[in-house]
């Protein structure tokens, strides 16, 4: 007896602002879901946060591996809620530093 395949979810922008970079994550992504027999699920979020966030709102409960978006802004934008959910997302595309607050020493 299989296993069902794993589900793995994740938005690009495949069109807007970063339509280059999700096209071509796209295409990378699409390759090693093939050959690892992953499902994929994947939206165009047209570098909107708000569309970022309704995708990734409705697969915390339903997919297996969350990937992140293209962009430090999305990333950012998602974040929380995947975090607040108990989940971890996996990451390629936002660069810049997530705000973390300051560390308190006793």
């Amino acid at each position: 007896m299989t296993s069902p395949p794993i589900t793995a979810a994740l938005t690009l922008s495949l069109t807007g602002r970063y339509e280059r970079q999700g096209t071509e994550a796209a295409e990378a992504i699409r390759l090693w879901a093939d050959a690892a027999g992953v499902r994929l699920i994947l939206v165009d979020d047209q570098g909107s946060k708000e569309a970022a966030l309704r995708a990734y709102g409705g697969w915390i409960d339903t997919a297996d591996l969350l990937i992140g978006p293209y962009a430090s802004g999305l990333v950012r934008a998602i974040a929380p809620l995947v975090r607040d959910a108990g989940r971890v997302l996996w990451n390629h595309g936002g660069l810049a530093a997530m705000r973390r607050p300051p560390v308190e020493y006793a």
